[in-house]
């Protein structure tokens, strides 16, 4: 387990680094602004997935070099997604087990037995 194994400490070195974004001439980072960057977001890893399956040009770039932004770009993701839930004092953890159990209830209930 690695120092950013914790959702946590995450989601405190996030908050650090947002609203250090002022700093840069923007206005200060709100659960606004982040969940309409998730949009940002998802597209640029629609763009990374696209180039890994040869449906957009690689500009140069290696399978590897694509596979490494798509690890970024899905912290990303997960970090603006926490710094939302911060900011409008939502319990992640809390988020994450009702997903799980919503996700567990449609897969007993649409199951078949084969």
């Amino acid at each position: 387990m690695t120092e950013w194994d914790s959702i946590q400490t995450v989601t405190r070195a996030m908050l650090d680094t947002m609203r250090a974004y002022e700093k840069t001439g923007i206005a200060p980072w709100t659960a606004r602004i982040a969940l309409r960057d998730l949009v940002y977001q998802a597209g640029g890893l629609m763009k990374l997935d696209m180039q890994l399956h040869g449906e957009r040009h690689l500009q140069g770039r290696t399978k590897e070099d694509i596979l490494k932004d798509i690890e970024v770009e899905l912290a990303e993701i997960v970090a603006v997604a926490l710094f939302a839930a911060h900011e409008l004092n939502l319990d992640i953890s809390e988020g994450f087990q009702r997903m799980v159990k919503s996700d567990q209830d449609k897969i007993a209930c649409r199951s078949r037995d084969l």
